[in-house]
């Protein structure tokens, strides 16, 4: 019919962590932290932050490193050590995405 889905894509190549990407990832069971996110702590994601406490004291074996950080080693670092990246985006706001994101930190695994 006249239904279509609008696919974005945006990569960033090369990817501005592309010096410290791993030869090859590291296996998820070796990795140290769970879940990690950098970004701006707006409004709308605050709440990943605020939910932090309670789930560590929930999961005390777990780790959880949600922060705004332009450090790129250690962006990358937390990328190739994490199980989980997120990727946060809005469509109520008015801005690009983040999709550019995916192109970061795919190459960690």
């Amino acid at each position: 019919g006249d239904s279509f889905v609008l696919l974005p894509v945006m990569t960033q190549n090369p990817s501005r962590m592309r010096d410290w990407e791993p030869d090859s990832p590291i296996d998820l069971q070796n990795r140290s932290i769970d879940i990690v996110f950098f970004g701006e702590i707006t409004s709308r994601r605050r709440y990943m932050t605020e939910g932090t406490g309670p789930y560590l004291e929930a999961h005390p074996d777990q780790k959880v490193v949600i922060r705004k950080s332009h450090n790129l080693i250690g962006n990358a670092n937390s990328y190739k050590d994490a199980k989980v990246c997120l990727l946060m985006h809005s469509y109520k706001s008015t801005s690009g995405g983040e999709y550019h994101r995916y192109s970061e930190f795919g190459p960690f695994g």
